[in-house]
């Protein structure tokens, strides 16, 4: 892993990257620590500042500002938090009335980002979304997916900030998991253990919350679709993720 804090390398970090999301918080966060002395100058870190995380295959996994510098008692330990720029979409109220084609109105609300389009039938469609300035730009994002789809569209962007959709459909699934193989361990609901509450996988960047994916049991035959409701990502080890059924085969 390597971290940059405003183009430096940090190269005393002590922990690794950890980041999560959740459906309610929207924005990933990331967290890590590292070692901080006087004649370390280049490793100094202020609220603002932007950090940015790749992996060991030199790609990027995260990108955001620090929202929030702990140090430790003797000011050799600093523990970073940041936000990914998602944070203030969340936060930023507009004023205005969006109308026309999803796509213009949407690239005109997130013109800072590169939108992919992986809901390409659904662009075409008219929107007419009015902001007396109590909503955000993501609020306004979130009323016409409800108006198009019947449901919120999860939106993150991924360690490129690259704006992605995450339908909350069946046929989208992001990743399969089966017992045995990818799933490392799992608790369930006591109702006769049928809903799985939670599971630690082998690690996948692409699983974030909002995803959809299938787990699979082959001794039971049985298959089922989850809308991941938090994701805690570990790099290089494991994914946890919280669990709410969507659809169950058998």
């Amino acid at each position: 892993m390597k971290f940059y804090i405003d183009d430096k390398e940090i190269k005393t970090v002590i922990t690794n990257a950890e980041t999560s999301g959740s459906l309610e918080l929207v924005s990933r966060m990331a967290l890590f620590s590292y070692i901080y002395d006087s004649s370390f100058e280049n490793y100094k870190a202020k609220t603002g500042s932007n950090v940015l995380i790749k992996d060991d295959n030199n790609e990027n996994v995260f990108q955001g500002n620090i929202t929030s510098i702990t140090q430790s008692k003797d000011k050799k330990n600093v523990l970073i938090q940041a936000q990914d720029f998602l944070y203030p979409l969340l936060n930023t109220k507009i004023t205005g009335r969006f109308k026309g084609l999803f796509l213009p109105v949407l690239k005109d609300i997130v013109k800072e980002f590169e939108v992919i389009n992986t809901i390409k039938e659904y662009l075409t469609k008219q929107v007419n979304v009015l902001s007396l300035g109590q909503l955000s730009k993501y609020d306004i994002i979130s009323v016409i997916s409800r108006k198009i789809y019947g449901e919120e569209v999860k939106i993150y962007l991924d360690g490129n900030s690259k704006m992605k959709f995450l339908l909350p459909d069946v046929s989208g699934s992001t990743a399969t998991f089966t017992f045995g193989k990818n799933i490392i361990s799992a608790s369930f609901t006591s109702e006769n253990k049928k809903n799985i509450s939670s599971i630690k996988t082998l690690e996948n960047k692409d699983v974030v919350s909002g995803s959809v994916i299938k787990i699979v049991d082959e001794v039971n035959q049985n298959s089922g679709y989850f809308i991941v409701t938090k994701d805690k990502h570990a790099y290089g080890k494991i994914n946890t993720m919280e669990l709410e059924l969507k659809e169950r085969k058998i």
